[in-house]
């Protein structure tokens, strides 16, 4: 990592030799003890003292030189400037620049609700009142092999998640059973590009949605992506929250989180599809979200966020 470190080191010095059009200035320190080994200066000082040459400066002092000779002092006869100080400044100097007049507004799901009550997210399984604590450390467990095992070639996804569970205090016969429903989840054809060696876990994104008003934009991370020529998939992990039954009981601060995300990604990728699913580790299941569910829901945001940022 060291040897790493200082090859990266040199190659700025590289970068920096190579891209000065007429003067490169490099300027140093020396502590006490001298100056560093690994420094800039000993590296040019060393190249300079073999293919530069000598010259004294106008203060007397001797400096090795590459290319051209050294320039003397600027004349310091006075010039004269009545010709100019007749000359009007130009007004822009004189004009203080004017302030940003667009209302910057990252816009997250509870504000494209609008912050109904009714709408907020499903209360988290609490882990005193479900069966002594297991369901809610269940999800836990559930979301951490859901992140991990991705990373894994899918022959030792198994051994490497019965390890993990293994080092949590997870019994042969619970492991077996919770592994099984993970590997259920990872395998299904449906979703298992969102797993496999192609897809990329926790992707922090910001696009501008000028749908929603000028200066709007959205940020967020998504759990899981896959992208592929044509098409994009993303997951988010709901860890600890109650299942619904179906796509309509999904809560709106989800569908909305999602609608968000889409819109998004189809700022960044334009021309691709893109589909959303969300995962419960409450089960573990995977739930694919509708296009045309969220469109409807994206409209709602432009609703609502549309007399926020107009007039």
């Amino acid at each position: 990592a060291q040897r790493a470190e200082m090859r990266e080191y040199r190659r700025l010095l590289y970068v920096a030799l190579t891209r000065a059009r007429d003067w490169l200035i490099l300027c140093g320190y020396e502590t006490k003890r001298g100056m560093h080994k690994d420094a800039w200066y000993p590296y040019l000082h060393a190249a300079a003292a073999r293919i530069g040459k000598e010259e004294i400066n106008d203060e007397g002092e001797s400096v090795i030189v590459l290319g051209a000779e050294m320039p003397t002092k600027p004349s310091t006869k006075r010039k004269d400037t009545k010709k100019d100080r007749s000359t009007p400044l130009p007004t822009f100097l004189s004009t203080l620049p004017r302030s940003d007049e667009i209302r910057r507004q990252i816009v997250r799901p509870s504000d494209a609700l609008g912050n109904t009550p009714d709408e907020s997210e499903p209360a988290a399984l609490s882990p005193l009142t479900d069966s002594s604590g297991q369901r809610f450390r269940r999800g836990l467990l559930i979301h951490a092999l859901l992140a991990m095992l991705p990373n894994v070639p899918p022959p030792e996804r198994a051994r490497t998640g019965r390890h993990y569970l293994s080092s949590r205090g997870v019994q042969d016969e619970d492991a077996g059973a919770l592994m099984d429903e993970v590997i259920g989840v990872l395998d299904d054809s449906e979703f298992a590009s969102l797993f496999n060696e192609h897809s990329r876990g926790e992707i922090a994104i910001t696009a501008a949605l000028p749908e929603l008003g000028i200066g709007v934009s959205v940020s967020g991370q998504i759990d899981r992506l896959a992208l592929s020529e044509n098409k994009i998939m993303i997951a988010d992990f709901k860890t600890n929250r109650p299942a619904p039954h179906s796509v309509e009981k999904i809560p709106a601060i989800y569908r909305a989180q999602m609608a968000l995300y889409r819109a998004a990604l189809s700022k960044i990728y334009p021309g691709k599809h893109i589909s959303c699913a969300l995962i419960w580790t409450d089960g573990p299941r995977a739930m694919r979200l509708p296009d045309s569910l969220l469109d409807e829901e994206f409209q709602k945001i432009i609703e609502r966020q549309t007399p926020r940022n107009t007039g």
